[in-house]
C-alpha cells in the first residue's frame, strides 16, 4: 500500500542522510549521488532496512574512505574542521527534522483507531520536542564555543 511504500521511502532517506552526514567533505557530489541511487534502488531494497539502516552503509563508505586527511594530528590530537556553510547545515537539519516525522509517526504502523491516533499525535509531539532540545543545545553549544 501507499502507506507502508512512504514508511519505506523515509527508512531509506534517512540511510542515505546517515551515509552523507559520515562521508561528508570526503566524497565528490557525484559519486555520492551514484552510490545513494545503488544504495536505494538495489541494496537497500534487498537487505532490509535492518542491516543497511543501522549504519553498515555508512561503516562501509568510512571503510573505503579511509580517514579524514588532515583531521587529526601526527601526536593524535584532533584537529577541528569547522563547518563548510551554515546555511547548507540548517536546510540539512530541517530536512531531517521533516523527514522524521514520517519516520516515526510511521513507525506506530496503525492509525485505524483512536488509541493509534492518539499514540501518532504522541509521537510527532516528542519528536518535535526532541528535536527542538537538540536544535537548542546545539546553538549553546555554539554560542560557547565563539
Amino acid at each position: 500500500a501507499s502507506s507502508d511504500w512512504f514508511f519505506q521511502m523515509v527508512f531509506v532517506a534517512t540511510t542515505a542522510s546517515i551515509i552523507s552526514g559520515t562521508l561528508a567533505e570526503r566524497v565528490k557530489l557525484w559519486p555520492f549521488f551514484v552510490f545513494t541511487a545503488i544504495l536505494t534502488a538495489f541494496i537497500y531494497p534487498i537487505s532490509g532496512s535492518w542491516k543497511w539502516g543501522a549504519g553498515w552503509a555508512a561503516l562501509t563508505g568510512c571503510l573505503l574512505l579511509g580517514p579524514r586527511i588532515g583531521r587529526f594530528a601526527k601526536d593524535g590530537t584532533s584537529t577541528p574542521i569547522p563547518s563548510s556553510s551554515f546555511p547548507l547545515v540548517a536546510m540539512g537539519t530541517f530536512i531531517l527534522w521533516l523527514g522524521w516525522f514520517g519516520f516515526n509517526g510511521g513507525s506506530q504502523l496503525a492509525l485505524g483507531s483512536g488509541a493509534d491516533a492518539i499514540a501518532v499525535a504522541n509521537i510527532f509531539v516528542n519528536t518535535n520536542i526532541a528535536a527542538a532540545g537538540g536544535v537548542i543545545a546545539v546553538v549553546f553549544h555554539a554560542v560557547k564555543a565563539c
